[in-house]
């Protein structure tokens, strides 16, 4: 059995009956708007038409550029078979066509991506039509005994691959394709006397029918086959999900595992799985796996990331879902904008240290806060919302670091590590505290505080080397408070920077620019999850080393209940 805990209540229940509702009448595959979410069976219907949109542009464009180089063939008829061939003639028709080559190319490559009775306008306009156009070429060569029945065979594998479907849209589809060469040469009978002649002279008829035959083999072959294929892909769809989650596509591969968007089919919306890889499942990266969802479970402030369900499967797969964010971290913001306006970077911050506040109430440090992890997204349209994420190496009060991390290490980021964790000495809230301020620091300035080649010299100059003012690293201006702010989250003994996050928050709310930004008001943030294209994940654990040290056991000073 899949073992799970999920968060909600009762609410998956709700939601469960909820997907089981009718959709609205009038709903089409790929709506947007007033619809709602599709459901399992139009999510995995939509999926093989995007599928079927990228496969039908690359046939194409296979295709036109052999229908241009067969031009070739032409020139050896008329040079070696037949020279009473027009060939300007059949290069008229052949190259002619290659205009709807083109124009459908082109309408498959722009967005929105047609729908199923476009798309299938276009397969029927293109394939057919390149189908035809054979016979079509056919009447200057040989008629219906031109070896050009060969290219209606090839124009049907095109179709085949470009399009593999259930047997019943398969015959409609590929055979529509096949028969174009009989119906042209039976439809031209009347209108050609070489044509009529031509159906009247056994020899001539019998060679027509043994292509026909052969045509229609080809096509019986390829509708089987597309069903088959079809079939094989709709199990590999179905069976590519962990517990009750479907997974679409991986985007984000970190220390432990990795990250999946995938689809709740009761929730009817996506989430993000992050998944322990097997290799790791009963190392202490699993207890560490463990640690993080239950870290993040126990926090409910809105700019810490929420853990929506957890468990692990019956191969002893590790798992957790949390809320899908999309956007970009605090890192590649800053790295986009050359640094932060100094008001921007207090609004952002000081979320992260809210949030961390909560946690800080709880017995929890985070011990790896960076700018990759705390993610910028929008919420309820407005811009600039903060979610810390991440909580893979959290401690708890209790927690002893020997064996979860392995005899003499610590995990932590170099670049935004306080002083006494990468001495290995004992961290509470005030190390969160000074890598908040490291954050801070990299935001207002486009550098972090400490920068060397080496984690070793790295660590070396948060313990011993005197800060640089951020003022001094950047044109832009910082008001002295705000200097001031980060200066002491970035002192060297624990003693002397803010108690915990829940004081910094209080500080950055009560400085000149507190308040003075005013996060843009967005639309929805969307992944171009079409094409493939990846967006920043909620789970980024890239950048976090393991540093050689000796880790006693972890020490955290509990905020007073009225803060």
């Amino acid at each position: 059995m899949l073992r799970t805990r999920t968060t909600g209540g009762d609410s998956g229940e709700r939601a469960r009956a909820a997907a089981r509702a009718p959709l609205p009448p009038g709903r089409e595959l790929g709506s947007s708007t007033g619809g709602g979410p599709l459901t399992r069976e139009e999510l995995l219907e939509r999926e093989e038409h995007l599928a079927n949109v990228s496969r039908l542009r690359l046939v194409l464009t296979l295709g036109a550029t052999m229908w241009c180089l067969a031009g070739v063939l032409d020139i050896a008829v008329k040079r070696w078979v037949d020279p009473s061939v027009d060939l300007w003639w059949m290069w008229e028709m052949r190259y002619g066509f290659v205009a709807v080559f083109v124009g459908a190319i082109l309408r498959l490559r722009r967005r929105p991506e047609p729908g199923p009775a476009q798309l299938a306008a276009i397969s029927v306009i293109t394939l057919v039509g390149a189908a035809t156009f054979c016979a079509v070429l056919s009447l200057q060569y040989a008629g219906i005994t031109s070896p050009y029945a060969h290219g209606v065979s090839c124009v049907a594998v095109g179709g085949g691959m470009a399009r593999p479907a259930h047997w019943k849209h398969g015959v409609l589809h590929i055979g529509a394709i096949a028969l174009s060469w009989p119906v042209f040469f039976l439809c031209a009978a009347p209108l050609s006397p070489y044509i009529a002649a031509q159906l009247g002279d056994p020899a001539a008829l019998s060679v027509f029918a043994i292509n026909t035959v052969l045509i229609m083999v080809t096509a019986t072959l390829l509708i089987a086959g597309g069903h088959a294929h079809w079939q094989l892909r709709r199990q590999v769809y179905e069976a590519r999900s962990i517990g009750r989650y479907r997974l679409k596509r991986r985007i984000a591969r970190g220390g432990m595992g990795e990250v999946w968007r995938a689809y709740h089919p009761a929730l009817r919306h996506d989430v993000a799985v992050k998944i322990l890889r097997a290799a790791e499942a009963g190392s202490s990266a699993a207890r560490r796996f463990e640690r993080e969802v239950t870290a993040t479970a126990e926090l409910t402030h809105p700019n810490t990331v929420r853990v929506l369900d957890f468990g692990v499967t019956d191969d002893g797969l590790w798992f957790y879902a949390m809320e899908l964010l999309e956007g970009e971290t605090l890192a590649r913001l800053v790295e986009r904008e050359k640094g932060l306006p100094a008001a921007r970077a207090v609004h952002i911050v000081r979320q992260a240290a809210r949030a961390m506040a909560e946690a800080h109430g709880r017995g929890i440090v985070h011990r790896d806060l960076k700018p990759e992890n705390l993610f910028v997204t929008s919420l309820g349209g407005e811009g600039d919302f903060v979610k810390v994420i991440d909580f893979g190496i959290a401690k708890g009060l209790t927690d002893v670091d020997a064996g979860l991390t392995g005899d003499g290490k610590v995990l932590g980021t170099p670049l935004y590590m306080a002083p006494e964790q990468g001495e290995g000495r004992a961290v509470d809230a005030r190390s969160d505290v000074y890598a908040l301020g490291a954050a801070l620091y990299f935001a207002l300035t486009g550098v972090p505080p400490f920068a060397a080649t080496s984690s070793v010299a790295i660590l070396t100059a948060h313990l011993h080397h005197a800060l640089v003012p951020p003022s001094q690293r950047t044109d832009r201006e910082i008001p002295e408070d705000v200097e001031q702010i980060v200066v002491r989250a970035l002192a060297k003994l624990p003693a002397d920077r803010f108690a915990d996050a829940g004081e910094l928050a209080e500080a950055l709310g009560a400085c000149s620019l507190a308040g003075v930004w005013q996060p843009p008001r967005v639309g929805t943030l969307t992944a171009h999850d079409d094409e493939g294209e990846e967006v920043d994940d909620v789970s980024n654990d890239r950048g976090t080393v393991e540093v050689e040290v000796e880790t006693p056991a972890p020490t955290l000073r509990q905020r007073p209940p009225e803060r």
